[in-house]
């Protein structure tokens, strides 16, 4: 079975230049022989999965991406920050890629950090943007937090108190229709999202008020967490995100539809009695 979260033909492709045009050409290969040879392809959006049809993949099911809506709840101990309860705080929990572009908030912070604004920055995760984000750590080691991956439970305590979970995707062609599952934890877990980047999840966030964006732009983003500062943080506002989370992006949903893929395919047992039926 094929797992498509993303596709990397999709993003080498997205690179200009003739080692751009020429490393796409090989990954986009290899990815479609992949996916042709695979039994069945899980692929997280609709486009992926035509592209996977499109290459001759025998079995595709969509299921887009969820949340542990059990342990990402708005109930439960809160993480003791840095800050204990003096400064409010966001949470970029997950991974911050080229495509994340999560640098864009460390950028923004330090705009308004220069400014006078006091609030605190929290990384907990990994990503080919390290080096970047630490590099605002060390010029602001007081306000801006990098922490290597926690554990599911520790990220939930984490949204629970911060007045916003950070997110980010580059706007690009093939990231339009992305769902990042940092996003639906911080939902689930009651804290309002603050989000920069362009797509049906853009609109989603806006059309439910499930928190506040901007396009991917460093001026944009200078804007969106200065307003973030005074969103609505209260008990009554994290039970309608929650529940919200709870009704439309409960992972086990998408875990039925990967079992009804498996229930799909023939046992041992099932083969061996086959291959006596035809002896």
């Amino acid at each position: 079975m094929f797992y498509l979260a993303d596709s990397w033909a999709d993003m080498v492709r997205q690179r200009r230049g003739l080692l751009g045009g020429l490393v796409a050409g090989l990954v986009t290969n290899v990815e479609n022989m992949c996916l042709r040879h695979s039994d069945a392809v899980v692929s997280v959006t609709g486009r992926l999965g035509l592209a996977a049809r499109d290459t001759g993949s025998r079995r595709v099911v969509v299921a887009e991406n969820g949340t542990d809506v059990e342990i990402f709840t708005p109930e439960g101990p809160v993480w003791a920050s840095p800050w204990d309860e003096e400064v409010p705080y966001f949470l970029y929990a997950g991974n911050y890629g080229v495509v994340h572009g999560a640098s864009v908030f460390a950028e923004a912070a330090e705009q308004l950090w220069q400014q006078g604004h006091v609030f605190g920055l929290v990384f907990m995760g990994y990503g080919s943007e390290h080096d970047t984000l630490e590099g605002v750590q060390k010029r602001w080691p007081g306000l801006c937090a990098l922490l290597e991956p926690v554990p599911p439970e520790t990220a939930a305590s984490a949204f629970r108190g911060a007045k916003g979970g950070l997110c980010s995707v580059r706007t690009m062609q093939v990231t339009l229709d992305a769902r990042p599952a940092k996003a639906l934890a911080s939902l689930a877990a009651g804290c309002p999202l603050v989000y920069a980047g362009s797509g049906e999840f853009a609109d989603e966030v806006r059309a439910e008020q499930l928190g506040l964006t901007a396009p991917w732009d460093p001026a944009a983003v200078v804007q969106l967490l200065r307003a973030a500062l005074t969103q609505d943080r209260s008990a009554d506002r994290s039970m309608v995100l929650a529940q919200y989370a709870k009704s439309h992006f409960d992972r086990r949903q998408a875990a039925a539809q990967v079992v009804d893929l498996f229930e799909q395919f023939e046992t041992p047992k099932d083969i061996q009695s086959r291959g006596r039926g035809q002896a």
